[in-house]
């Protein structure tokens, strides 16, 4: 069972209706403890498992609960926050079917973890759950809160966008777009083309079939003069920290966590990781990925989209593999002998590994690795190059490297 971020498991053998029941009970006495009111909201994504989760915490949750059905993480997070409530969401993130969990939330932007012993789990134990108490889709929710993205948003001209995950939770949510903005049409072909992930905490745009990289996105949005402290990953290209010298960067671990921690300290106007989770805390103080998708239509309306993204001035890529070794370490050790035959390398350690590399005093480029917390032996490659010739290079061998090691 993970207990990095929230608490996620296989169905039935860790998560099942005899855990909800024993988490909700916790939870209920962590509020109690904390004087938090007796009173949560609670959510689910739409897993085969869900229903009954949902089902079974409430029945051993000790207060009031506050319903909002099926819908994407980042409208729970925005109605913890809105209602000024903690909050309880069925889900367990990009992860496969055979998985659920529990996200468990307070309104201050915090979470809650179980750090106890959890009990001898009951698999077998089974609930029915009656047909008014199944989770529904609640419009008027998602209508609201397409609503509140408008209040950020100026469109003058008319756009047409594409979806194409209609399994996301964000489906819903797009489809109620045009009733919002009357000057946004859907169509299944178009210049912006949109897809999700599953539970709907990160969007993918497509610009002329070319999918636009995080410092794309961060190019584009930090010409925002409002935001003025940036939280962004380490393995985010050098480049942009250079372009924007006016703008403070606090370099954040990859995570929710990390992330909306340092918004409570630093009191961060902007944030992206890697993965594409978008952080507008400016705005609304939580993750909102469907506002970028908006905001990058208001910045092409006065703006050539197309000049914009040939003359960024990054070079960089990602790789997800799942590496033969088990010991990043060693892994790491073998990559950096491939560099230290030609060049000089210095390797530092912040959210996994960073190797840089030097032709004599020339900087060259990084690849910073690290391994997922949430998906068993998947390391993720960022490269970040000083010019399109070292990118290629460090490109070829790296991505060589990891072929022979995947």
């Amino acid at each position: 069972m993970q207990r990095t971020y929230d608490i996620r498991g296989t169905v039935p053998d860790e998560i099942n209706p005899g855990m909800a029941i024993f988490l909700a009970k916790k939870f209920s006495a962590f509020l109690k403890q904390k004087k938090y009111p007796a009173r949560i909201i609670l959510a689910a994504d739409k897993r085969k498992s869900s229903p009954e989760l949902l089902y079974a915490f409430k029945k051993g949750f000790e207060g009031e609960v506050q319903e909002i059905g099926y819908t994407s993480t980042p409208i729970f997070y925005h109605e913890v926050l809105r209602r000024n409530l903690p909050g309880v969401m069925i889900t367990a993130s990009h992860l496969p079917p055979k998985f659920n969990g529990f996200k468990c939330y307070l309104p201050n932007n915090n979470m809650w973890i179980f750090k106890g012993k959890f009990p001898q789990n009951n698999t077998t134990m089974r609930l029915t759950v009656p047909k008014e108490e199944r989770p529904r889709v609640q419009k008027e929710i998602l209508l609201a809160y397409v609503q509140e993205l408008k209040k950020h948003i100026i469109l003058k001209k008319k756009h047409t966008l594409s979806f194409s995950s209609t399994h996301s939770l964000n489906a819903d949510l797009i489809s109620l777009l045009p009733k919002v903005f009357p000057n946004i049409s859907l169509s299944k072909k178009s210049l912006w083309n949109i897809t999700s992930d599953y539970d709907g905490d990160r969007v993918f745009i497509s610009y002329k079939k070319k999918l636009l990289l995080p410092e794309d996105v961060f190019y584009i949005l930090l010409q925002n003069t409002s935001y003025k402290k940036i939280g962004i990953p380490k393995n985010v290209s050098n480049a942009l920290i250079q372009k924007f010298p006016e703008k403070s960067f606090f370099f954040i671990k990859t995570g929710h966590k990390n992330f909306k921690d340092a918004y409570n300290k630093k009191h961060l106007d902007f944030a992206m990781e890697y993965s594409h989770h978008i952080y507008f805390f400016k705005e609304l103080k939580t993750e909102a990925p469907l506002l970028m998708p908006l905001k990058l239509l208001q910045f092409s309306e006065k703006h050539d989209m197309a000049k914009h993204l040939i003359d960024n001035p990054f070079f960089a890529k990602r790789y997800d593999v799942m590496l033969k070794h088990t010991n990043t370490h060693t892994a790491i050790a073998e990559f950096s002998r491939l560099w230290e035959k030609n060049f000089s390398v210095t390797i530092k350690q912040f959210d996994g590994y960073e190797i840089i590399i030097h032709d004599k005093k020339t900087y060259i480029g990084r690849i910073h690795i690290r391994t997922s917390n949430t998906e068993k032996r998947i390391v993720r490659a960022c490269i970040d190059a000083s010019t399109r010739s070292s990118f290629v290079y460090l490109k070829r061998i790296t991505s060589q490297w990891l072929k022979k090691n995947s």
